[in-house]
């Protein structure tokens, strides 16, 4: 099968929380910063059409974009086989409380999506060893383009790197965008109080519905990490989905994003 470049929608500008930027890259140089760090941990022979890609990870322009640069990396070999391509960050100092980490993501063909896991290390290393700790698991990354948001407040105050590891059976270009790492700002505090949230009923059996000032999205997740659901209204069906636990984020046009917990009965 023939793996397509399929022009969706470009990474889009981050929507901010109420929190303090500590730390971003957006690959704009046109080439990786000199302190990150990349690791191919696998013997794969990358297709010829992605040839460009061979290293673990490459600074490219976005295809969906022309102004725009991201960080990608294939999964397209010859002969199939599973990706083991390593993206390590700078070491990053966080803030006291509330850290969050976000990023991009997106898969270039929806039928043969990326997969990758996050994972944390407070080492200086920058080693495969030093990681020991996963921040998520992401199968099957979507082809629009996601925002990702995690919180770092286990290592809250101490010095971490971050790895972006792609782990794709036979897949074909994942890319990564706008990563940026953000504290509390105690000047600037998030004007949408969890409370104002409610959505219901949880436990939930057949329609979720969502009820908040400002609703702009929302994304249902996997515990995993992996996306379910992304919907602009109100109400989402989930009859059809297994018993278990979810996550729901809302975001509002106001820039703020809240997660909760979701029960499926």
């Amino acid at each position: 099968m023939i793996r397509k470049l399929i022009f969706l929608i470009a990474f889009a500008p981050s929507f901010l929380l109420a929190q303090n930027v500590i730390w971003s890259e957006n690959f704009d140089g046109g080439t990786l910063p000199d302190e990150w760090i990349t690791i191919t941990n696998d013997n794969n022979i990358v297709h010829p059409s992605v040839s460009d890609l061979s290293e673990a990870w490459t600074v490219i322009e976005d295809p969906s974009n022309e102004d725009n640069f991201v960080v990608a990396s294939t999964s397209y070999f010859q002969p199939v086989n599973r990706a083991n391509r390593w993206l390590i960050t700078p070491s990053i100092l966080l803030g006291e409380t509330g850290n969050v980490v976000s990023w991009f993501a997106r898969s270039q063909d929806p039928s043969f999506p990326d997969s990758y896991r996050v994972m944390v290390s407070t080492s200086d290393e920058g080693t495969i060893e030093s990681f020991t700790d996963t921040l998520g698991v992401f199968s099957n990354e979507d082809p629009v383009g996601l925002r990702r948001t995690f919180s770092l407040k286990d290592y809250n105050n101490q010095t971490i790197k971050l790895a972006f590891i792609n782990t794709t059976f036979n897949g074909f270009i994942l890319y990564l965008d706008s990563l940026e790492i953000r504290d509390e700002d105690p000047l600037n505090t998030v004007s949408v109080k969890k409370e104002s949230l409610k959505i219901y009923p949880n436990p939930a059996v057949d329609v979720l519905t969502i009820e908040i000032d400002n609703f702009q999205d929302v994304q249902l997740t996997s515990i995993e990490g992996k996306q379910l659901v992304f919907a602009t209204n109100h109400k989402i069906d989930v009859s059809d989905f297994p018993k278990g636990v979810y996550i729901a984020t809302v975001r509002t046009t106001t820039g703020n994003t809240i997660q909760r917990k979701i029960i499926k009965h």
